[in-house]
Order: C-alpha cells, then sequence, then structure tokens
C-alpha cells in the first residue's frame, strides 16, 4: 500500500507545482496596424451614378440620375422615391430607372419633376438598389434640382441635355451608400 500511498501523494505535489507556476500563456496583447480605404467618386463605384442638374420639366420625364453597373454580375435593379412632397420638397413622380444593368452597362433614371412650395423646394431621395449574383448594392441619393431656375412659376426652367456631360458631386452629410457582398 506504501507504493499506492507514495504515488498518489507525487501526483498531489506534482498538480499542485503545476498549478502555482506560470504557464507561460500571454493574458493580454496588443497590435498597432493601419488601415486604408480606398475611396471612388460616385460615378466610379461599384455602382457608379453620375447626378444631372434638373431645372425643368418640359418634357414628361427629366433625366435625374444616370447609373453605371461596374460590378462582374449583371444586377437588378431597384428604385424608389423615400421622400418626396411635403411642405417645403420637390416632388417626383413617374421615376423611371431599369429593372437590369448587365455588366459595364449604363441608364438613365427618370422622372417628372414639380417643385412644391415655388423656388425654395428642398430635394427629393432616391433609394437605388441593385442585387445580382452574391452582391448588393444600395445608395441614397438626392438629385440636384434647381428650382430657383423657375422664373417665379415653382416649376424647373432647362432640361437638361441627354449625353451632356453632368456634374457629379457628393455630398458626405446625405448621400449614403451600403456594399455587401455574400460569400
Amino acid at each position: 500500500m506504501s507504493g499506492i500511498r507514495a504515488a498518489a501523494l507525487f501526483g498531489v505535489l506534482l498538480a499542485l507545482l503545476l498549478l502555482t507556476t506560470q504557464s507561460g500563456a500571454f493574458s493580454a496583447a496588443t497590435a498597432d496596424r493601419s488601415v486604408t480605404v480606398a475611396v471612388v467618386e460616385d460615378e466610379d463605384a461599384y455602382l457608379g451614378i453620375e447626378r444631372w442638374t434638373v431645372s425643368e420639366t418640359g418634357q414628361a420625364t427629366t433625366p435625374l440620375l444616370r447609373v453605371t453597373n461596374h460590378l462582374s454580375t449583371t444586377v437588378e435593379v431597384h428604385i424608389t422615391v423615400v421622400e418626396s412632397g411635403g411642405a417645403g420638397r420637390a416632388v417626383l413622380n413617374s421615376v423611371q430607372g431599369p429593372d437590369t444593368l448587365h455588366v459595364g452597362e449604363s441608364a438613365l433614371v427618370s422622372a417628372s419633376v414639380t417643385c412644391a412650395g415655388g423656388t425654395t423646394a428642398e430635394p427629393a431621395t432616391l433609394r437605388i438598389h441593385a442585387s445580382g449574383s452574391g452582391v448588393s448594392v444600395t445608395a441614397h441619393r438626392i438629385p440636384d434640382i434647381d428650382c430657383a431656375s423657375a422664373h417665379g412659376s415653382g416649376e424647373p426652367s432647362t432640361t437638361p441635355a441627354v449625353g451632356a456631360t453632368p456634374p457629379s458631386s457628393t455630398n458626405p452629410e446625405t448621400d449614403t451608400t451600403t456594399e455587401s457582398t455574400a460569400s
């Protein structure tokens, strides 16, 4: 029995020794790493967006934006008006845009524009959502609607030429884009 007792005593002493000594594991670690994020202009993003300056609705529809698919897959496009009308807001009616954009394809987003509240109308907001095989892009953009050019009528005054180079601008306070890919 003394052999068993000696082995048990040795096991207890070994366990105490292992519990009281440091294991060498880390309790904390820090890493100092830098991150660089490349940001491109709206027209060069995965879902490229070029703004048109709208200052007349002389036709049934007026171009507001040009969207371009810079992704590597065909996408379905859904365009909705998020904010339109109401106190002092421009009203967008009959919004038309592409249902599908193939790789590298561009299309215009057009609407009938009415400036509410005379020449001081706030712009309406559009939500552009494109999704395809393993990718989804959502952007909220405010078209550049110039109601002050209405010559006092409350309606815009000149139609942009389709094919003219539109000005592009981003407003970090109002523009949002969410891009995600599924694996």
